[in-house]
């Protein structure tokens, strides 16, 4: 199930928000409810919006990066 609310999001933003029909049909075809549905549009707008806006504010990264498939690690307490 979360396999197609990554496709989902992706094809949110691919399409550029213009989802069709059937990508909305085949969510929830997966059981998603429009609730959790509206969860995963905020999740990519947000990212969306934070990443441009760190883009254009050329924020300085200062923590690690952490490549694809790697651990952050847990942060100490």
């Amino acid at each position: 199930m979360i396999v197609l609310a990554l496709v989902f999001a992706g094809r949110i933003v691919v399409e550029r928000g213009w989802v069709s029909d059937e990508d909305m049909q085949r969510v929830r075809d997966a059981g998603y409810t429009d609730g959790e549905i509206v969860e995963i549009i905020a999740v990519v707008a947000l990212n969306t919006f934070s990443n441009y806006f760190n883009h254009i504010a050329q924020a300085e990264i200062d923590f690690p990066p952490v490549g694809v498939g790697e651990s952050a690690g847990q942060p100490s307490i």
